[in-house]
């Protein structure tokens, strides 16, 4: 079990917290402790210029105007955190304390931030930093209330909230859209996922946010860019069983059989919605990470194939894409003319769009299309879950990651003509693949 350290870290820039492991190599486990540590950044010179819990209190009401459940989380966190012996620590800084973040971290981790309020974030002259820990199962009763002192103070300072667990920066309107319950609240609400090159050409994604919880941060490194919504799904899928897990009180698992209700990219559960056994599940083993800088903790879980061996991850991919979707889900640069079975596939889209139009619940539908690269250059094959169909163009929900093209990345919702549709692709409720003219397309 790892151990947070009891500093509060001031420089927020970097937003790394320190998870001080027992020695060496250790096996993959919860935190001892939860930690929750918000920043309220102040553009403005504040009124008193020192913030304490007898303000804040007085600021609490406020949350009335917001909603009920605020207002109620409000009135039992001045009971509790807001006492002379709470756990909870608050500490006015200023730029001679601290970095604050600026306008390049502001437009890569901001919420619901205009360019007013980006240029007054990057020149707020002071912060108040709020931090707590406790029991992870704690968390689903403390989490709200320091959610509520955090916003009383941005509200009463007219700040936007720095949440330092998920490294994001947001306006008091975006901080409320979501009061924490284990019951409604999705898991992508509290904790982020960052996908980017850790090096030139090689990719991680990774969790922000899951010491709230006493948890890990999740990691995946190297895996095929095509197919980076399949793995961002996997991980958001391990940190919410681990959530679960933590919350509960149940000890860290050695591995994980998710469901493919689980890692459907559409949406996601809330924390406390049960989900089906998973009766062939997809078997996912943990195993120790590395942490990188600008990572929010140093307690870092790395997800694996169940083998003794490292494991092609090209290879688990395809079968975690067909796991969820029934078919394997790539992007394809392609030079000069498609095959002739593209012209077949398009021949037969009055019949499949008359298919579709009748019952588009009846299995997974897909489309391969054509998406225009830069200058005119070769095209790029793309795969997505067709979700409407209409006389001009296909709404899908884009499922692979476009390498060349200028189009969205995967997980956004595009108009396609029918024009650049190349293959379609229905997976039935039997598990039968129809149509997929193109599945040997490399």
């Amino acid at each position: 079990m790892h151990r947070i350290s009891g500093t509060i870290v001031s420089i927020l820039i970097s937003v790394v917290v320190l998870l001080s492991a027992c020695g060496g190599s250790t096996p993959p486990a919860f935190n001892e402790e939860a930690m929750l540590f918000n920043a309220v950044l102040i553009p403005d010179q504040p009124d008193p210029t020192i913030l304490d819990r007898e303000i804040i209190r007085q600021a609490l009401p406020a949350l009335a105007e917001v909603s009920p459940a605020w207002a109620t989380a409000g009135d039992t966190a001045a009971a509790e955190l807001l006492t002379e012996d709470s756990p909870l620590t608050i500490k006015m800084v200023d730029r001679q304390d601290m970095v604050f973040p600026g306008l390049r971290y502001l437009v890569n981790f901001g919420v619901g931030l205009d360019q007013p309020d980006m240029l007054r974030c990057s020149t707020a002259p002071q912060a108040v930093q709020l931090f707590m820990r406790c029991p992870a199962t704690d968390i689903p009763r403390l989490y709200p209330l320091f959610q509520a002192v955090t916003l009383a103070a941005a509200i009463r300072l007219n700040g936007y909230v720095f949440d330092e667990n998920a490294k994001v920066i947001q306006t008091p309107a975006a901080y409320a859209r979501d009061l924490f319950s284990p019951v409604t609240s999705p898991l992508q609400a509290h904790v982020l996922l960052q996908h980017y090159p850790y090096e030139p050409g090689r990719f991680r994604i990774v969790t922000l946010g899951m010491a709230k919880f006493g948890a890990p941060e999740i990691e995946i490194r190297d895996y095929p860019p095509d197919k980076a919504l399949v793995f961002k799904r996997l991980v958001a899928a391990a940190a919410r069983r681990l959530v679960r897990a933590g919350l509960a009180g149940e000890p860290f698992p050695a591995g994980l059989e998710l469901t493919a209700a689980e890692l459907q990219p559409a949406a996601e559960t809330p924390l406390g919605e049960e989900l089906p056994p998973a009766a062939d599940g997809l078997a996912v083993i943990l195993r120790e990470g590395r942490v990188e800088e600008g990572d929010p903790q140093s307690n870092v879980i790395r997800l694996a194939p169940p083998s003794t061996e490292p494991g092609d991850l090209a290879e688990w991919g395809r079968q975690i894409s067909r796991f969820i979707f029934g078919i394997d889900i790539e992007s394809v640069v392609w030079q000069g003319d498609l095959p002739s079975e593209a012209a077949t596939a398009q021949a037969t889209l009055p019949e499949i769009r008359q298919e579709f139009m009748t019952d588009p619940s009846a299995g997974g539908w897909y489309i391969r299309f054509r998406a225009p690269t830069p200058d005119a250059g070769p095209a790029e094959i793309l795969v997505g879950q067709l979700e409407q169909w209409t006389e001009d163009d296909l709404g899908v929900l884009l499922l692979s990651e476009p390498r060349l093209a200028a189009a969205a990345g995967a997980g956004t919702r595009l108009a396609v003509s029918e024009a650049d549709v190349v293959d379609w692709i229905q997976v039935t409720p039997a598990g039968e693949v129809r149509g997929n003219y193109l599945k040997n397309l490399r």
